[in-house]
């Protein structure tokens, strides 16, 4: 039950907030196919698609959660 409450609750913060900003969430795996040329030296686990911050429409790419170290985020512009 913990897990499944840990997992959900991601969901919904992350659903959130890419509304917030004008977002909407992307399947990674998709993003993956489609954008090879923005070779991201990860393999995210979430992606948003829209504006980003300064201009622009882009993907904002984030692996993990920010609770370790190893846990990264990039901007990929369209």
């Amino acid at each position: 039950m913990r897990e499944s409450g840990r997992k959900y609750a991601a969901e919904a913060f992350w659903r959130s907030y890419a509304k917030s900003r004008g977002m909407a969430p992307e399947e990674p795996l998709r993003f993956a196919a489609t954008h090879a040329e923005a070779k991201l030296p990860f393999r995210p686990d979430r992606v948003l698609a829209g504006p980003l911050p300064g201009g622009g429409e882009g993907c904002f790419c984030v692996l993990g959660d920010g609770s370790k170290r190893a846990d990264r985020v990039a901007a990929a512009q369209r």
